[in-house]
């Protein structure tokens, strides 16, 4: 269990050390914005935030250790950009650090004018500096509830002011499960437990849906390949409203019976690829894409919280 401390202002830092992360936010926003275009230009839309991180043409000036950071938050920023189906590319604007505890570590004051110290590594390697935080009352009641503070920090400046955000979290033992029910997933039924039960199908609007936006992504490949004969950009193929008009359609098929079930209860789910299912039928594609087992595998993850794959 988890819980975040948020709107922790930095009012007791002295101007020198507020200025050194100043610089330090600057050049992250820096490498950030770089990284973002790369992975934009090269229409990499599933970035790897552990791969190898891309040579910039002018060097970043921060340590070793933050470019992995800042390279972990531009995919982040990438992926939240193409799930929403955004054309125009991100610029980052605001201040923000974004760190983990191989950058940021957080120290508890050894006196009784501070409550927590954030030692941070800067663009200086070997110097750090050292933020100290003064607590109000519910933070501290959180905090005491929340003993374990998770690795990841963050620090935004708005209108002046620099404020932290920190995660805490209380390690509970898992219950053990009352009933176990095993789940399978379909398209004709959407769900299909051990004991029989079916819940959910393609509704005959959803069905309509397929075929409106089959035939639209049939008109606007015919108009890429005029586009691409005149050397200007295609448009994009993929149909956000028939995706969200699926995901309600599931919702609203789903919800009401998982709420049904006993408190207690777990699921085995079968281990499924979604990438590497295909037919060969292009509209049976269609029709896997539109049924949205991905997202129903998803959904019933969270519903169960330790669903375990068979």
């Amino acid at each position: 269990m988890k819980k975040a401390i948020t709107h922790l202002t930095l009012d007791q830092v002295n101007p020198r050390t507020l200025q050194r992360l100043d610089e330090l936010a600057a050049e992250d926003q820096r490498v950030v914005q770089v990284s973002v275009d790369w992975m934009i230009q090269r229409q990499v839309k599933e970035p790897d935030k552990y791969a190898a991180i891309p040579e910039q043409d002018v060097p970043p000036r921060l340590s070793d250790r933050w470019p992995c950071c800042a390279w972990q938050r531009a995919c982040g920023i990438v992926r939240s950009w193409d799930a929403n189906g955004r054309e125009d590319p991100p610029v980052l604007r605001t201040l923000c650090i974004q760190a983990n505890a191989n950058v940021v570590v957080m120290e508890p004051s050894k006196t009784p004018t501070f409550d927590v110290w954030l030692r941070i590594s800067t663009l200086e390697p070997g110097k750090p500096v050292r933020l100290p935080m003064v607590l109000y009352r519910r933070a501290k009641e959180t905090l005491a509830e929340f003993p374990n503070p998770c690795t990841g920090v963050m620090l935004n400046r708005r209108d002046g002011p620099w404020y932290a955000t920190f995660v805490v979290e209380r390690r509970v033992p898992r219950a053990t499960p009352s009933e176990v029910i095993g789940v399978d997933i379909g398209m004709a039924g959407i769900v299909s437990t051990s004991q029989g039960r079916r819940y959910g199908q393609m509704s005959p609007d959803l069905c309509r849906r397929v075929e409106r936006a089959t035939a639209q992504r049939r008109r606007q490949q015919q108009r890429n390949a005029c586009l691409k004969r005149r050397n200007r950009p295609p448009v994009d193929l993929r149909d956000n409203r028939a995706e969200a008009f699926a995901r309600n359609e599931i919702g609203r098929a789903l919800n009401p019976r998982l709420d049904d079930l006993p408190d207690g209860t777990a699921g085995a789910l079968e281990r499924l690829s979604v990438k590497e299912m295909r037919f060969k039928a292009r509209q049976m594609n269609r029709a896997l894409r539109a049924s949205q087992v991905g997202y129903v595998r998803d959904k019933l993850t969270f519903t169960f919280g330790r669903a375990r794959p068979s």
